[in-house]
């Protein structure tokens, strides 16, 4: 059966569009001339920038080589109705992929005229999972600290730094990030290091609606803008919100997983995913920030593994997931500061025997 989601009429609606356009480039390149055909590629390939550019050239160099098979065999006469004809079309198909690309849907829909609450009667938690990222750290705070400065947040930064030497627990860190920062915080970043808003219009203010904020969503992702059900990145969650999910699942030791789980446990509480309208796309909204430091590669082991990929509903923030209390310290950067929460995890070798 076909998934007639907002993200599949997306997809069906973009390749269609860009299928109408090459063969109306087929159909110009026999009346016209090499070098139109090629200038018009370029507005096309510009139009539809969203797409991956090497299917478009695909499509375009395989018009153009059955435009080259069929010379002579249609008269101009009929190309140039055929043009028009398709050119009727594909402005058809632009409204209704406008439409739907703005349309709200069950799960998902866009922020641009949700109303945000004073910015100082709120204080936000920004919870970082950490590990062996000092290049990163540094410059995340600082980065961060400025930027929600501008935007005259109160806010506290908190890197939960995983301490043992267990596989990295991104889903158990930021359920102790949730457990041990400042109770005054009334809604939280979950918040990747190595991503970075580069529009000063992503809004890190308090959002006045009953569902989680992800404000790093695929369209604005520089890295997963291709996979719509991406959830990772920067989300902006409630402190109620956070309990009624009961946060993360603490077995996906390894990268990956647990933000598929944790939107399926949004949508289980009842809750739906919005995203900001913003004026940039995944190429300028955020910045990817990399460490070159050893050992900050992504650990896939097990990635594949039947067991590691079951889904937990379970298991949450009541879970006992530390060998011992948290330490919490400040840590002054420059003139900004954060507070670090070492973090020494346990792992049921029974359970998750992929915590190695």
């Amino acid at each position: 059966c076909l998934d007639l989601s907002r993200s599949a009429w997306l997809f069906y609606f973009k390749y269609i569009g860009i299928l109408l356009v090459g063969l109306q480039l087929c159909f110009i390149y026999k009346v016209f001339n090499t070098g139109t055909i090629y200038c018009l590629a370029l507005f096309c390939t510009a139009y539809f920038r969203q797409c991956t550019y090497f299917i478009t050239s695909i499509l375009e160099t395989l018009s153009l080589m059955v435009i080259d098979c069929s010379k002579g065999v249609l008269s101009n006469t009929l190309i140039l109705l055929c043009v028009v004809f398709l050119s009727t079309f594909t402005l058809l198909f632009i409204p209704i992929y406008n439409f739907i690309g703005q349309s709200d849907s069950k799960y998902f829909m866009n922020a641009h005229d949700i109303p945000s609450s004073d910015s100082f009667q709120h204080h936000l938690c920004v919870l970082v999972p950490y590990r062996d990222r000092t290049q990163q750290l540094h410059v995340f705070v600082q980065y961060m600290s400025m930027y929600l400065t501008l935007q005259d947040i109160q806010f506290s930064i908190f890197i939960i730094n995983q301490t043992d030497s267990y596989r990295f627990n991104r889903g158990a860190l930021l359920n102790i990030g949730f457990l041990y920062s400042d109770s005054s915080c009334d809604y939280f970043a979950l918040h990747d290091i190595d991503l970075l808003p580069n529009n000063p219009n992503v809004p890190y203010k308090y959002p006045d609606v009953n569902s989680p904020l992800h404000l790093s969503a695929s369209r604005y992702h520089p890295k997963y803008y291709w996979f719509k059900k991406y959830f990772g990145g920067v989300v902006l969650i409630t402190r109620q919100q956070y309990r009624a999910i009961n946060g993360f699942s603490n077995r996906y030791w390894g990268w990956g997983l647990e933000d598929d789980n944790l939107r399926m446990r949004v949508f289980r509480a009842g809750l739906r995913i919005f995203a900001p309208v913003l004026n940039s796309t995944y190429k300028d909204t955020f910045l990817h920030i990399s460490d070159n430091s050893k050992g900050n590669n992504r650990d896939k082991k097990n990635w594949l593994s039947k067991e590691r990929r079951k889904i937990d509903l379970k298991g949450g923030i009541n879970d006992s997931i530390l060998q011992e209390k948290p330490h919490v310290l400040q840590f002054p950067i420059m003139k900004w500061k954060c507070i670090i929460i070492n973090a020494k995890l346990k792992c049921d070798r029974k359970l998750t025997p992929w915590c190695l």
